[in-house]
C-alpha cells in the first residue's frame, strides 16, 4: 500500500490517490502519526512538482504539511528549494508556521529558496512570514550570507529592498565577516555592486574579527596572489566610490574627525568669548552722555587710550579667525594632507594667541593701581615664554615631517635600484627580477 501511494505521488495521479484511500481510509493518518515507513507522499509529490496532487493531499489531511523527513525537512522546504510557486502558496495557506521550521543544517524554507535563486518563491514566503528572513544558520550566517555564497544577485536585491535594515545588512557570521567582506574575498563584483547600490545601510568600513575592512581584505588577497596589481581593480574602484578605506586610513580619518569636532567646540567658545568681550569690554561702558563721552562708549578707551586699540585689535582678530574656522569646518574641506593639517594648527595657534593678548590687556585694565606693576610684569614674562614655546612647537613640526618624507623618498630610490618593488597596500616587499 505504501509503495502504491508513493508511485501515485510520483505520477501525480489524484485518481489513484482516491482509490488507495477507498481501500484504506486511515492511510494518510498513518503518515501523520509516524506509522508510514517510507517517504511521505507529500514530500515525493513536492520533489516532482506535482502541484495538484499536493493540493489534494492537503485538502484531505492538512496535517501532512507538518510531517518532516529524515533530514528534518518539510514539504515546504522541498517546494521552496525546487521553486514551485503555486505549491508553496498551497502549503503556506495550510501551515504558515512551517516557514520558520529548520532542517538539520539550520535552514528554513526561505534559506533554501534564496540559495537556489527562486525569487518568486522568496517573495511569497516573505509575505507570509517576513520574520523568517532573520533566522540564522548554525554557522551564524544569515540569508544574505547564503545569497552571497551562492552568488544569487536577484535574491539578494529582493531581500535588501524588502527587509534590509542596518543590523540585518551588516550582520556577521561566526567568523566576524559581513556580506561585504565575503563578496570582496570571493571577488564577486556583481554582488559588491548590488550591495552598494541597493542598500544605504551597508557599512563599507566595518571590520571583521581580525580588524580588517573590505578594502583591507582586497589588498590582502592581492598581496597573497603575488602582488598582482590588476587583481580586483574593478572592486577597488567601486569601494573607493563608496568611500571605503583601509583600517589604518580609517583610524586616521576618525582621529581627524575627532580633532575637527574638538576644534569646532574651541572655535565656538572663543568666538563667544570674543563677542562678549567686544560688546562689554573690561571696565564696562559709560551710562550717560557728556561733553567727553557718549552713553555706551567703552570706559577703557578713555582711561587706557594706549591699551584699548591693542585690546580691540587682538579681540577682533580672535573673533574673525574663530568664525572663519567654524565656516571652514562646516564646509568639510579636505584635511588629509599634511599642509592643510599644519595650516589648521597655525590658525588655531593664532586664535589662542589673540585671546591670550586680549586677556593680558583685560587684566591690566581691571587690576588696581597698587597691584598693577607686579601682575603686568608677570603677565609679560609668561606670555613671552608661552609664545616662544608654542612657536617652536608649531613651526618646527612641519620641518620634521619634511625631513622624514625626504628620508622615505631616498629609501624608495635605493630599493628601486635593486629591483625590489613594493605592492600596493603596504605589503611586505617582494623580490623582483632574477633571484641571486
Amino acid at each position: 500500500m505504501e509503495q502504491k501511494l508513493c508511485e501515485a505521488a510520483i505520477r501525480g495521479s489524484v485518481d489513484s490517490l482516491h482509490q488507495l484511500i477507498a481501500e484504506d481510509e486511515l492511510i494518510l493518518d498513518k503518515i501523520v502519526v509516524g506509522y508510514f515507513s517510507g517517504k511521505s507522499p507529500l514530500h515525493v509529490a513536492a520533489s516532482r512538482g506535482r502541484t495538484q496532487f499536493v493540493k489534494e493531499l492537503l485538502r484531505l489531511n492538512p496535517k501532512l504539511a507538518d510531517v518532516l523527513d529524515s533530514r528534518h525537512q518539510s514539504a515546504l522546504h522541498i517546494a521552496s528549494a525546487e521553486g514551485h510557486v503555486e505549491m508553496v502558496q498551497a502549503l503556506t495557506r495550510v501551515r504558515p508556521r512551517m516557514c520558520i521550521e529548520l532542517d538539520q543544517e539550520g535552514r528554513n524554507p526561505l534559506h533554501l529558496a534564496a540559495m537556489n535563486g527562486n525569487v518568486e518563491v522568496l517573495k511569497e514566503l516573505i509575505q507570509v512570514k517576513p520574520q523568517a528572513t532573520r533566522g540564522r544558520m548554525d554557522g551564524g550566517e544569515t540569508i544574505l550570507h547564503l545569497c552571497v555564497k551562492h552568488n544569487q544577485v536577484k535574491a539578494l536585491e529582493l531581500l535588501l529592498k524588502s527587509c534590509g535594515d542596518m543590523a540585518f545588512v551588516n550582520a556577521k557570521d561566526c567568523g566576524g565577516n559581513s556580506i561585504l567582506h565575503l563578496a570582496v574575498l570571493d571577488s564577486k563584483i556583481e554582488i559588491v555592486k548590488c550591495l552598494l547600490t541597493n542598500s544605504a545601510f551597508i557599512d563599507v568600513n566595518g571590520k571583521n574579527e581580525s580588524g580588517h575592512t573590505a578594502m583591507d581584505i582586497l589588498f590582502l588577497a592581492r598581496s597573497m596572489s603575488g602582488g598582482q596589481e590588476d587583481l580586483g581593480c574593478d572592486i577597488e574602484d567601486i569601494l573607493q566610490q563608496a568611500r571605503a578605506m583601509r583600517s589604518k586610513d580609517l583610524e586616521r580619518h576618525v582621529s581627524l574627525e575627532n580633532e575637527s569636532n574638538g576644534l569646532m567646540v574651541v572655535a565656538s567658545l572663543i568666538a563667544t568669548i570674543a563677542f562678549q568681550a567686544g560688546v562689554t569690554p573690561p571696565g564696562g561702558t559709560w551710562q550717560d552722555d557728556s561733553n567727553e563721552h557718549r552713553a555706551g562708549d567703552a570706559i577703557m578707551a578713555y582711561k587706557y587710550p594706549n591699551a584699548y586699540p591693542y585690546f580691540l585689535h587682538f579681540n577682533t582678530i580672535g573673533f574673525i579667525i574663530s568664525l572663519s574656522t567654524i565656516l571652514l569646518l562646516l564646509h568639510k574641506l579636505p584635511s588629509r594632507t599634511r599642509l592643510l593639517v599644519w595650516i589648521r594648527a597655525v590658525i588655531a595657534w593664532l586664535t589662542v594667541l589673540a585671546v591670550t593678548f586680549t586677556y593680558a590687556y583685560s587684566i591690566t585694565v581691571i587690576t588696581p593701581k597698587k597691584y598693577s606693576h607686579s601682575p603686568s610684569h608677570d603677565i609679560v614674562i609668561v606670555i613671552i615664554v608661552w609664545v616662544s614655546l608654542m612657536s617652536i612647537f608649531v613651526f618646527t613640526r612641519p620641518i620634521g615631517t619634511i625631513r622624514r618624507q625626504r628620508r622615505t623618498n631616498k629609501a624608495v630610490e635605493r630599493i628601486s635600484k635593486f629591483g625590489i618593488r613594493i605592492p600596493a597596500g603596504g605589503a611586505q616587499p617582494i623580490q623582483g627580477g632574477n633571484s641571486v
